[in-house]
């Protein structure tokens, strides 16, 4: 796209507004675990504000590696740093027994208004709803068919959250001046449905500890959404295939005169996803781009206004199941 160019705007500061804002994935009121406080407009202000400052920057260049997972748990320090509710006392906490790692603390921190310590687990999870046929129940899988959404929680319930149980656990706590701590979770991310005009008569079960009001957008198959984007092309449309550390925020981009990014135009994305078909290529999330309405100088930005995970026609590919939810009264 020659005459289209494009620059992000500020999305490590989105991506701090966007952890503190978005919906949680979990249930606030499930009985086997407690979800992570919400964030209250004050320390939100506050902790933006701080954000600002160079030391931003600087603590975002400090992770050890640039997994989706490890910039998501670094923009929530960030947060635990500088809210003026909670100390922060210690994050990727290891309990090591004859020298091996038996597990890890992700977060303990000390909530100044309930006046307890905090262990808190962190993940940002993306999982697609697949009903195989004849059958009720929804399974939520990765787009790479390696994770899954029960998987995970039998993991965080059975292992994770119940930590602080483990004798070792206890002793490293209490080197710190800690006797206990309220397990907590925090799940963020997305839930993807496949296009309902694609398959209009499918429903889709949410298991009981998931919100609701939960992020939500769509999946189909790349052959599939080439073709249906064919049909619907609009000359106003420009598609971006994102790249991890962009999951986050809806981004933000700025129409300039020099191609930098891979933007592109509907016949574009349409040529790449047959692509990616003919060659068994990865899942790719894109994002649908349209010019800001309703704004001064609205012509010069393009806003994010829909996300769609582009899966392989043989997704999900198959595992074996797990057992990992036994006794643990969470449903799939």
């Amino acid at each position: 796209m020659s005459h289209l160019v494009t620059k992000l705007c500020s999305s490590p500061l989105n991506d701090l507004r966007w952890v503190l804002t978005s919906p949680n994935m979990l249930s606030s009121t499930h009985k086997l675990f407690r979800r992570v406080s919400t964030p209250s407009n004050d320390e939100i202000n506050f902790v933006m504000k701080a954000a600002m400052q160079p030391e931003f920057a600087a603590h975002l260049g400090k992770r050890k590696s640039h997994f989706l997972g490890t910039y998501f748990e670094h923009l929530w320090l960030f947060y635990l740093k500088h809210s003026p509710r909670y100390e922060l006392i210690a994050s990727n906490l290891q309990v090591n027994e004859q020298g091996k790692t038996i597990g890890e603390f992700d977060i303990i921190a000390f909530d100044k208004h309930e006046q307890r310590y905090l262990h808190q687990e962190l993940a940002i999870k993306y999982y697609l709803g697949h009903n195989k046929p004849q059958e009720s129940e929804t399974r939520w899988i990765g787009p790479q068919s390696v994770d899954r959404l029960d998987i995970k929680m039998g993991k965080l319930i059975n292992q994770q959250l119940r930590l602080s149980e483990n004798v070792v656990a206890k002793d490293v706590l209490q080197n710190l001046g800690i006797e206990q701590v309220e397990p907590q979770l925090l799940i963020k991310g997305c839930l993807f449905r496949r296009r309902q005009n694609n398959a209009p008569n499918q429903t889709y079960e949410l298991p009981d500890y998931v919100d609701p009001e939960h992020t939500q957008a769509t999946w189909l198959p790349f052959k599939e959404l080439a073709t249906q984007l064919g049909h619907e092309q609009s000359p106003h449309d420009y598609w971006k295939v994102l790249e991890k550390p962009e999951w986050l925020a809806p981004i933000t981009l700025k129409i300039t005169s020099i191609d930098e990014y891979d933007i592109m135009t509907t016949e574009e994305l349409i040529i790449r996803l047959i692509h990616q078909q003919n060659t068994n290529g990865r899942a790719l999330l894109i994002s649908r781009l349209n010019k800001e309405k309703g704004k001064e100088r609205s012509q010069d930005r393009l806003v994010s206004t829909e996300k769609i995970f582009a899966v392989p026609h043989c997704w999900p590919l198959p595992r074996k199941p797990s057992p990992a939810l036994q006794a643990t009264g969470v449903n799939k």
